[in-house]
């Protein structure tokens, strides 16, 4: 005589703040990669390069994100199972993979312990599409160890000051092309004024040599009408 109802709404929300300790995270890394018919071993300890065009490395991730964006039915992503240096700590074996479906996503958060990551032995992750063409969509936050957030930060002092050298150039480059345009404007403004000018003096000439032809036509007439 009733209908029953099972309501359930979970929701998690984490926020890491910076450090490397636990709930901390000091770095992160996130990109698309096109897989065609082919695998790719993201070295997570080494040649992964970020927004700013430092070179991550880390030692322990935090947070892994993945998401196939295929909508295509058997067009899987596989994650795991690299051949060799197997980053291999969120998993039971080396060998183990994750198989995500089209259209589907993988979320992996652990703030406290994470899962660490050994530069050479254990900092491989393979991200393989198979027969198929797919756009895996990356996303690890994670901690670095000082001398390589140093070496970071002094690589991105170096391009910061390339780039605001490169920003220096374009301005002094903007200003040039303005300055050429004004001149160019000037002399144009200056070009429509002499052919003004040149237009009215013709302008008078022609209504002087129509009043000399009008006052001669006029005294050929009172000429002609004098003329018994």
């Amino acid at each position: 005589m009733a209908t029953p109802e099972d309501e359930l709404l979970t929701n998690l929300t984490d926020e890491l703040t910076a450090g490397d300790d636990a709930n901390e995270a000091n770095s992160a890394w996130h990109d698309e990669r096109e897989l065609l018919a082919a695998s790719e071993d993201l070295d997570l300890s080494g040649s992964l390069v970020n927004a700013f065009g430092e070179t991550v490395q880390f030692t322990n991730i935090r947070t892994i994100f993945a998401a196939n964006d295929n909508e295509i039915t058997g067009e899987d992503l596989t994650i795991g199972g690299a051949a060799a240096n197997q980053f291999d700590t969120w998993v039971g074996d080396p060998t183990d993979a994750v198989i995500i479906g089209p259209a589907g996503c993988m979320v992996l958060h652990s703030p406290i312990d994470g899962y660490g990551v050994t530069a050479a032995i254990a900092d491989q992750l393979q991200i393989d599409g198979g027969a198929n063409h797919i756009t895996a969509k990356m996303l690890f936050w994670g901690i670095e160890s000082a001398a390589s957030l140093s070496a970071s930060m002094s690589q991105s002092k170096s391009q910061s000051l390339s780039h605001s050298k490169f920003r220096s150039m374009s301005k002094s480059l903007s200003m040039s092309q303005s300055q050429s345009q004004s001149q160019s404007e000037s002399q144009s403004k200056s070009q429509s004024q002499s052919q003004s000018q040149s237009m009215s003096v013709s302008k008078r000439s022609m209504a002087g040599s129509q009043s000399q032809s009008r006052s001669q036509s006029q005294s050929q007439s009172r000429s002609i009408s004098k003329i018994p």
